[in-house]
């Protein structure tokens, strides 16, 4: 394994010909397809990966910068079939790794013979809203209720403003970071597919 099927803990299994790549959705790690992999195995060549931020991904790799837009992610999957020399493949993608894998087959379509999208949409937003104070209001509650969600689930205690503000100040823990940045650059694809490239509005997370 190189660099890249190491840094998204890539797995293949199977013993058929032909390549199919599956790409997890967010919140989930590629352990989400346990249940469908035991289908295609005997047809496929299965490659599972995590997108960088899921799973037991190291969050040193995470880079706010290449990851505040989906294409971060897009390029990455590049980088692993091109690693692999998987020179075609069938990709599916859960949720918003459905318009990863879309943005990766725009890049190089060479590398794709289908595209299977679960649950994916191109759009988040389905309301036109004028004030970018509300949607940037309403994006920090969904932020506080994922967290409390995640640390109410681990049984820490969860403190709103210290936490918080360790997010604006970009002073929160690693593993924190590298959530909140998988995170934002949802948020941000939301705000530029929905919201007509607005990517202001979430721009002041601080992370």
């Amino acid at each position: 394994m190189g660099i890249a099927a190491e840094a998204h803990n890539v797995k293949i299994l199977g013993s058929g010909t032909d390549y199919i790549v599956l790409g997890h959705g967010f919140g989930t790690d590629q352990s989400v397809w346990k249940h469908f992999v035991p289908y295609l195995v005997h047809d496929y060549r299965v490659v599972l990966y995590d997108n960088m931020g899921a799973g037991t991904t190291n969050p040193d790799y995470f880079d706010f910068e290449r990851y505040s837009t989906l294409e971060g992610y897009a390029s990455d999957l590049l980088a692993i079939l091109e690693e692999l020399q998987i020179e075609s493949c069938i990709f599916v993608g859960h949720s918003v790794s459905g318009m990863i894998g879309a943005i990766a087959s725009i890049a190089r379509p060479d590398l794709f013979t289908k595209l299977v999208m679960v649950g994916a949409s191109p759009r988040y937003i389905y309301i036109i809203v004028n004030s970018s104070h509300w949607i940037k209001n309403s994006l920090w509650v969904l932020f506080i209720l994922i967290f409390n969600y995640l640390f109410s689930f681990s049984g820490k205690v969860f403190e709103r403003r210290g936490l918080l503000w360790r997010i604006w100040a970009g002073r929160a823990e690693p593993a924190v970071r590298c959530y909140v940045g998988q995170l934002q650059s949802v948020v941000l694809w939301v705000c530029s597919a929905g919201c007509g490239r607005r990517l202001g509005v979430c721009g002041g997370a601080g992370v």
